[in-house]
């Protein structure tokens, strides 16, 4: 709700920046800010949870729309990002709150969803994705609310599902962060069941 936060440490100051700037809409949801990136230009991407994906330039300390990505994301009635990821090749992984996770394409400016109602092999197991990562062979891993994790095959778009119903011991299906250690191990933290060491 407090928006974009840039700390001085000369002065140990915070300067705040708002999507919305009018005094009734600078506590509004579209300023609560969950996951940030910077680019190689140095422009800073923003997911938030209130108000679908911007990028906003330090330089001139401005928020810019991404078009056909806000436009993509609205069609679907998605307005809350819970999760962003840039893979090896430079695509964008964005995770949402009930449009499962989206890849975006900066280069060509495609475009490609996986939710639950896919079909086949390129269906998630829940459409809250709360936390993604990537493997060194450029596998992306999506961890959910409820449906544990999504094993994502960037080449053809399938999907393997881990939850308990498949992986013996697998202890929790709510999944709130994923990380790989420097010898390959994946680690989830759950919301109910602490952390997981997972034999990928």
């Amino acid at each position: 709700e407090f928006g974009l936060n840039k700390y001085n440490p000369a002065n140990e100051s915070f300067q705040r920046y708002y999507k919305l700037n009018t005094v009734d809409q600078k506590y509004s949801s579209e300023n609560n800010i969950r996951t940030i990136y910077e680019d190689e230009s140095g422009l800073l991407w923003l997911g938030f949870y209130g108000g679908d994906m911007m990028r906003f330039n330090p330089k001139t300390e401005q928020f810019l729309p991404i078009p056909e990505l806000n436009s993509f994301m609205n069609q679907l009635k998605i307005n809350k990002v819970n999760a962003f990821h840039v893979d090896a090749k430079g695509f964008y992984w964005i995770g949402t709150e009930v449009g499962g996770l989206i890849q975006y394409q900066p280069f060509t400016h495609s475009i490609k969803s996986f939710t639950t109602k896919g079909i086949g092999s390129d269906k998630l197991s829940d459409d809250i994705v709360m936390s993604i990562t990537e493997d060194s062979e450029g596998y992306i891993w999506a961890g959910t609310w409820m449906g544990g994790i999504n094993k994502v095959d960037p080449r053809n778009g399938v999907v393997e599902r881990w939850t308990s119903k498949e992986i013996p011991n697998f202890s929790s299906n709510s999944i709130t962060s994923l990380t790989f250690d420097s010898s390959g191990n994946l680690w989830a933290g759950t919301f109910d069941k602490g952390a997981m060491l997972i034999n990928t």
